[in-house]
């Protein structure tokens, strides 16, 4: 449209300046003088459009990214165009140490203490009488008849077959205990009464802890187990 209206002028003040002489010459009409009036507002309102547009198109992220900051827009607006492609497509990348975590599972520099693994078997050689004076639990059983290292295997195996976590002592005979339930109770062992059923062992197991509903179904397994 700017190369025709240009042509148009030029034809027109060409075929002007042969007809008409400067001292002949008349003023310009309305018309003609609105005529080219439009013409160079045309002008001024195409080439804004066109700054705009190319203004609008260098600041427009790619992908319609619009996280790009200030500086960074800057940055891209004054480098060159082979190096503003760069910018906008390829963010810094930054280089990462990975530590390699120590064998053995040990940490930097500390040494760990390796633990005895848990027993699984309550061996009783001897049991001390019971004194007359001791108050049993009503969660007591006597075994007539009976011998500890018997007893306290069976007990202990009753233990692994139920996940019963147990610390046993064999010279106290005494085993606590704490089951998956947050449930904690002591078993102990002690001789029977001589004049009694020949002696035998009486095994008291006894709650220190957690939920009594609990405690009395695995308090019956033992005592059933021991006998």
């Amino acid at each position: 449209v700017v190369e025709l209206y240009k042509q148009r002028v030029n034809s027109d003040s060409n075929s002007n300046e042969s007809l008409v002489t400067k001292d002949d010459a008349e003023p310009m009409q309305g018309e003609e003088r609105g005529e080219y009036d439009d013409l160079s507002g045309a002008n001024t309102f195409l080439s804004s459009k066109i700054a705009t547009q190319t203004h609008k198109t260098s600041l427009t992220p790619p992908h319609g990214n619009t996280s790009l900051l200030p500086c960074r827009v800057e940055a891209i607006m004054d480098a060159p165009s082979g190096d503003a492609s760069d910018l906008l497509e390829s963010p810094p990348m930054h280089s990462v140490g990975i530590m390699c975590l120590p064998k053995h599972g040990l940490s930097f520099g500390v040494g760990l203490k390796k633990s005895d693994p848990p027993r699984e078997t309550w061996q009783v050689l001897s049991v001390e009488s019971l004194p007359d004076d001791f108050p049993l639990e009503h969660t007591s059983r006597h075994i007539p008849y009976a011998d500890a290292l018997v007893v306290s295997a069976r007990i202990s195996q009753c233990l692994r077959e139920r996940s019963i976590e147990a610390k046993y002592d064999d010279i106290k005979a005494t085993a606590k205990c704490r089951t998956s339930d947050y449930v904690s109770f002591k078993i102990r062992l002690f001789g029977g009464w001589e004049d009694v059923e020949g002696g035998g062992i009486i095994v008291e197991v006894q709650r220190r802890k957690g939920s009594l509903h609990c405690f009395m179904r695995d308090c019956r397994a033992v005592l059933t187990a021991a006998e």
